[in-house]
């Protein structure tokens, strides 16, 4: 585990792929009974799901929904921002007769510096395993392409990095 250093940013992610940057000196430090301080406005329902330091505007933030569909896009494109805020999209999901959907949520996402290897287990115990680069690199709020085969009424369950 990284220890804080006061220079670096933090990127909260949320499940309904909303997201928000922060200089980590916002968070005072505090003692262990302490209740915290409000890092993103969460809507009803929503949950953070990933959470990582960055530092200068260098690397990628990879988002991944739930049926599979994924993207990169570039961490300067996220601006700094005030803790406590509601963010910004960093994913947007489709639905409707005519589209194809890309997923209801995310299943996670990952800060990229470097290519890096991926599983995917679904609630169906299917496992599936793909690099970071498969994702294509588009704008904040696209939509992804699918890159981890998910069956119909199956959804990704659990997302982590491949050991070496």
């Amino acid at each position: 585990m990284a220890t804080s250093t006061n220079d670096k940013d933090i990127v909260l992610v949320t499940r309904e792929g909303m997201s928000i940057r922060f200089h980590e000196n916002e968070v005072n430090p505090m003692g262990r009974v302490a209740s915290g301080v409000r890092g993103i406005q969460l809507r009803e329902g929503d949950e953070v799901i990933s959470c990582f330091w960055v530092s200068e505007d260098e690397g990628e933030i990879l988002s991944i929904s739930d049926i599979g569909y994924a993207k990169r896009s570039l961490l300067v494109d996220y601006p700094s921002q005030s803790r406590g805020g509601k963010g910004m999209p960093t994913f947007e999901f489709k639905e409707g007769k005519r589209v194809r959907p890309n997923g209801s949520k995310l299943a996670g996402a990952f800060y990229c510096r470097e290519p890096l290897e991926l599983n995917a287990i679904t609630r169906e115990n299917a496992h599936h395993t793909f690099s970071s680069e498969s994702a294509p690199l588009g704008e904040r709020r696209s939509t992804g392409k699918q890159i981890v085969p998910v069956e119909k009424k199956d959804e990704i369950v659990n997302l982590f990095p491949a050991v070496k």
